[in-house]
């Protein structure tokens, strides 16, 4: 049993051995070199492993990176770890407004009420201003009988004059500021009515590439994968809006076109969204076109209607042509 045991450790070591592997490397002329042992100089290089039995390379080491690819490749990954922390911010902020807002009729009625809460602020100011103008109006009158008179203006006549140019002047940088604050809710609502827009447009992607749930949602979805395809497309529909909607447009920007919200029940306002398909493999884009009817019974009606069926292919018809 022993003398059996022996003769089979031996065989193994025999295979072992015969099985071994030998490097590969290339030299200084560019030709390969194999040995058991690599010399010194060839250390960063690749360096195969072949096994002399097989004749097939077993692993490999790969060569050293440069400092400059490494540092290459420090800087790429912290340009994707950066372009990731955006785009996570972006869903953040998206999933925020989709869970405030219904559509975007719903942010351009909080807009409206916003602005008009600060234009009534500021006629409130201009009608202060009125009055303060008017007080200071007397106020100079009366210093200027004292002067007529050869008396001198008193302290307190004097400092009323101070106070109402004071008053006055910070009515009218009140009335600045609130005019500021109107500019910069129209520039965040029109980046809310972008973001929302496409958000929805994204979200919707596969539900509006079957035209009967399209159309149940009054939209409808076409798609373009070549750039100047796309800008032709976009254009078209951009036009397609101003022709057919009697209403204002209210926001226009590089992906988004919007028109007023409907006041009539026979309104329709338009809205076509430009986007990023996330869902396709290929890099493609959507021009989405949603229609909306005023929030009554009978534009309710008018959006269920065989007319704005229509409407929806009548736009996939002449975008497309």
């Amino acid at each position: 049993m022993k003398i059996i045991l022996s003769i089979l450790i031996l065989s193994v070591l025999s295979l072992n051995l015969s099985a071994k592997s030998f490097k590969c490397w290339t030299n200084d002329e560019g030709f390969r070199e194999c040995g058991n042992s690599l010399p010194p100089k060839y250390v960063n290089q690749r360096i195969d492993f072949f096994n002399e039995k097989s004749g097939k390379v077993n692993k490999f080491t790969p060569a050293a990176k440069s400092q400059a690819q490494i540092i290459a490749e420090k800087e790429q990954l912290k340009i994707q770890k950066t372009i990731e922390r955006e785009q996570a911010k972006q869903k953040a902020y998206d999933d925020v407004l989709l869970k405030t807002y219904l559509s975007v009729d719903d942010l351009l009625l909080s807009l409206r009420w916003k602005v008009t809460t600060l234009n009534s602020s500021i006629k409130v100011t201009k009608g202060s201003i009125q009055a303060e103008q008017g007080k200071f109006l007397d106020t100079t009158q009366k210093a200027a009988r004292v002067e007529r008179s050869g008396r001198e203006i008193s302290k307190d006549l004097s400092d009323k004059l101070k106070k109402s140019r004071s008053r006055i002047k910070n009515h009218k940088l009140h009335i600045k500021r609130l005019e500021k604050d109107i500019t910069d809710i129209h520039e965040k609502f029109s980046h809310d009515i972008d973001r929302f827009s496409i958000a929805t447009a994204q979200g919707l992607t596969l539900t509006l590439s079957n035209d009967e749930k399209a159309k149940a949602l009054n939209m409808v979805q076409i798609s373009c994968n070549k750039t100047l395809q796309c800008d032709d497309l976009w254009n078209k529909a951009k036009e397609f809006v101003i022709e057919n909607s009697d209403l204002d447009i209210v926001f226009d920007t590089e992906q988004v076109r919007t028109t007023d919200s409907p006041r009539k029940a026979d309104d329709i306002a338009l809205i076509v969204v430009r986007s990023s398909s996330i869902y396709d493999n290929i890099k493609s884009e959507k021009i989405t076109l949603k229609i909306r009817c005023q929030p009554s019974r009978s534009g309710e009606q008018l959006c269920k209607s065989e007319k704005v069926a229509n409407f929806l292919t009548t736009f996939k018809k002449q975008v497309q042509l």
